[in-house]
């Protein structure tokens, strides 16, 4: 998860992803879903 802190740390309005969730399995998978809708929610920003 150091990737994402890093990359949200800004709080930036537009998020684009390539595949964010390929290489984990499928509980961190949906974790990191979780986490993109719930920063798409609070933040206003858009993630693609």
């Amino acid at each position: 998860m150091c990737i994402l802190e890093v990359a949200l740390g800004n709080n930036p309005a537009v998020i684009l992803t390539a595949e964010p969730t390929a290489a984990l399995d499928s509980h961190r998978a949906q974790q990191v879903m979780e986490l993109f809708a719930k920063i798409a929610h609070e933040e206003n920003a858009v993630v693609k």
